[in-house]
């Protein structure tokens, strides 16, 4: 509300000068948040106060690491592992009420205070060296406030962790049963990468030099494979896209959870860039209705596929008059529902569903031309 006023007041200086029309509205709102941070500076200065581990939460915490850290595990592994229990198992406290590792792991609610505390805390308790950083942040809506993260040693490396910021139920869709759009983002990042919306105040530990960002291509790559996400994969390229459907495939499962790295280029769209992927795969595939994007460029969405002979056995037609004729034949036979390959040369099918009593769920196939058609019948 103070940065609406502030907004508002800036405009009102502004038209009586000849700076009327010539300012972004962008602009302003940067303008009225600079002058709300010099006004407030108590809405982000605000120092953070750790708690002392009593020994009752350590021992609950070190129940966790002792059930998903296991003795094989790398200093990468037991980290990432450790940030994904956190984003899985933790929400935002948006009523602002927990604020420690305590309250956190009863709760299973905090603020990022608390993800800070839990993280240094699992860390440490898995042989890690951790350290909690306190300062202020600029958030997705571009106000600045107090925060904390962490800091990491991975082979003697140090890097930032902001696992409150890597979690969903932090924005302000508030993504509280979905974990699937989990970010690593600001896992294992260096000081300049953070410093683009975190400015530290205190270190606790002493300041670490975080001087680089973690290989992306592995952090996604071991991510994929926890277990955490099902049956997910991540790709970099079709080549290995065929490899793991085929795999998949002969595992007898039908479907696939993809990951893959945003490199749509600027005048392409992601939708674009994913059609074209899937029309370079050798499978019959097709994506799901959605994909999602997350806030570190990962595609992320879900696949189902089908043998060459699975193919062959679904109907097909050409044409609405043909795509009526089988619902007809259906509807005699009682099938509630059923699969229908439709062909078009170009375009989309003319589908007059309007017209029966089902519902069709339809999605391009990588041949360009055939359509996959789910009819369920409605009662």
């Amino acid at each position: 509300m103070q940065k609406r006023i502030l907004s508002l007041f800036l405009c009102l200086i502004m038209a009586s000068t000849v700076l009327t029309g010539c300012v972004s509205d962008k602009q302003i709102d940067e303008w009225a948040q600079q002058l709300h941070d010099k006004l407030y500076p108590e809405d982000y200065e605000k120092k953070i106060v750790l708690q002392e581990i009593s020994e009752a939460t350590r021992n609950q915490a070190k129940g966790i690491v002792d059930e998903i850290i296991t003795s094989g595990m790398s200093e990468f592994e037991k980290a990432l592992t450790i940030h994904d229990w956190l984003t899985f198992n933790l929400d935002y406290d948006h009523n602002y009420t927990n604020y420690h590792a305590e309250e956190a792991l009863k709760t299973g609610k905090c603020v990022c205070q608390g993800y800070a505390e839990c993280f240094e805390l699992m860390a440490e308790l898995a042989g890690l060296e951790a350290s909690i950083v306190g300062g202020n942040a600029v958030n997705s809506t571009g106000k600045r406030e107090s925060h904390a993260w962490n800091q990491v040693k991975i082979d003697g490396e140090w890097y930032n962790v902001d696992v409150t910021w890597d979690d969903p139920s932090n924005g302000a869709d508030k993504k509280v049963d979905d974990h699937s759009g989990n970010s690593y983002k600001y896992f294992l990042v260096s000081k300049t990468q953070l410093e683009e919306n975190h400015t530290a105040t205190d270190y606790f530990e002493g300041e670490k030099a975080c001087n680089t960002t973690y290989d992306r291509n592995v952090i996604y790559q071991y991510a994929a494979s926890s277990g955490l996400y099902g049956d997910t994969v991540y790709v970099k390229s079709v080549e290995e896209a065929n490899a793991t459907i085929e795999k998949t495939m002969k595992s007898g499962k039908t479907e696939l959870s993809v990951w893959l790295l945003n490199l749509a280029d600027g005048d392409e769209s992601i939708s674009d860039y994913v059609a074209s992927f899937i029309k370079k795969l050798n499978y019959c595939i097709s994506p799901s209705d959605s994909f999602e994007v997350s806030q570190d460029g990962l595609i992320r969405f879900e696949i189902s596929f089908y043998s060459e002979s699975e193919w062959a056995e679904f109907p097909i037609v050409k044409n609405v008059s043909e795509f009526k004729e089988l619902l007809d034949d259906m509807g005699k036979d009682g099938v509630k529902s059923y699969i229908v390959r439709y062909e078009v040369e170009e375009g989309e099918p003319e589908i007059a569903a309007s017209m029966y009593n089902c519902k069709v769920k339809y999605s391009k196939y990588n041949d360009g031309k055939s359509w996959l058609i789910t009819v369920t019948v409605q009662k």
